[in-house]
């Protein structure tokens, strides 16, 4: 069968409408697990799996049973003809309330092929979702530690893409707990000095916003109301500014020459 021909006969509306009970189930990161279920669907087929529709169809509940509970499997079972498989599968990748975290995770390398795409799915999900305004930097450390020593060898199984991207986003999030250091300041320059000595040596038009300008320099500095001057210039020997507000660095040079 054809990826088109794949993608005409599946339904998944009877599938959409059971995972709707996810909605109630909201995210750290904002919004909730049925838009979640949604982002696991995308990815699968994102890999193209568009022929496997019990893999497509256990992707929107895959959450349901831990998040939400249902008291009657048999209602998906009954659905179609996938009803029971996607019943199988989503149990497989189901934690169970005997489990720890560990001996879940650790169950995985025994369950099928199925599953084991389905939680590479959900944990690229998850993973994208990680973010700095929502967990700490232990809780993501640990949660990449855990990805790399259980979730990595799933993918390096079932599919190399899997891997690749797994490791990329990994590498991603690390940088994100990565201290930064704040640069030292010792010649102090305010910075409205600053900003008019840019305005008066021509690279500030004076139809420009200052608002803006200010902004820029805050991002550019880090520091909110004053600059250090050897920070400045070391700041403009890597970054080229145009003429939206930002100068290049021979320009500057020009005019710490001038300011010294």
């Amino acid at each position: 069968m054809d990826n088109l021909t794949a993608l005409r006969n599946l339904v998944l509306a009877p599938y959409i409408l059971k995972a709707t009970a996810l909605i109630g189930v909201c995210r750290k990161v904002g919004g909730n697990q049925f838009r979640h279920s949604f982002a696991a669907l995308g990815i699968l087929l994102d890999y193209k799996y568009f022929d496997d529709s019990v893999l497509l169809k256990a992707s929107l509940l895959h959450d349901l049973l831990e998040d939400v509970g249902v008291n009657n499997l048999d209602e998906i079972r009954n659905i179609d003809e996938d009803g029971s498989a996607v019943v199988e599968l989503v149990l497989e990748v189901t934690r169970t309330k005997y489990e720890t975290k560990i001996e879940y995770m650790d169950r995985l390398k025994y369950c099928s092929t199925k599953a084991k795409i389905l939680k590479c799915a959900d944990r690229l999900s998850n993973l994208t979702d990680l973010h700095l305004d929502t967990h700490t930097n232990q809780k993501i450390s640990d949660y990449l530690d855990q990805t790399e020593i259980y979730v990595l060898p799933l993918a390096k199984e079932v599919n190399k893409n899997f891997e690749h991207e797994l490791i990329d986003l990994i590498s991603k999030r690390r940088q994100l707990c990565e201290p930064k250091k704040a640069p030292t300041m010792k010649t102090i320059i305010k910075k409205d000095r600053l900003f008019n000595m840019l305005k008066d040596f021509g690279f500030i038009e004076t139809s420009t916003n200052e608002i803006t300008i200010f902004n820029r320099l805050d991002e550019f500095f880090i520091f909110p109301n004053t600059i250090s001057l050897q920070e400045y210039h070391y700041a403009t020997t890597r970054y080229h500014l145009d003429m939206n507000g930002w100068i290049c660095r021979d320009e500057f040079d020009k005019i710490f020459d001038n300011f010294l």
